[in-house]
């Protein structure tokens, strides 16, 4: 999987890499640490509309943000595939 740079500059301070994103179809999923509500730079976040809007993450660094998001996005995907089963 390939991940991209997703950070918003500003143009005073430091370039430092705060959101990756990666695409999986349809589906966007951004991982990161800097949010208007977590500004602790500790909290990994996970977005993906439409399950996932700035979701906690357990994980502590950038790779496991990045597996705890992708297993994130698979469950759903699999409770979508079991509903339908059922159908």
């Amino acid at each position: 999987m390939i991940w991209e740079d997703a950070t918003s500059y500003s143009q005073k301070g430091p370039r430092v890499q705060h959101w990756w994103r990666t695409k999986l179809g349809s589906l966007r999923l951004s991982v990161g640490n800097d949010h208007i509500y977590y500004r602790d730079g500790k909290t990994w976040l996970l977005t993906c509309s439409p399950w996932f809007d700035v979701h906690p993450l357990k994980a502590t660094n950038e790779q496991d943000a990045k597996v705890e998001a992708f297993d994130l996005v698979r469950a759903k995907c699999q409770e979508i595939i079991d509903a339908l089963e059922l159908v």
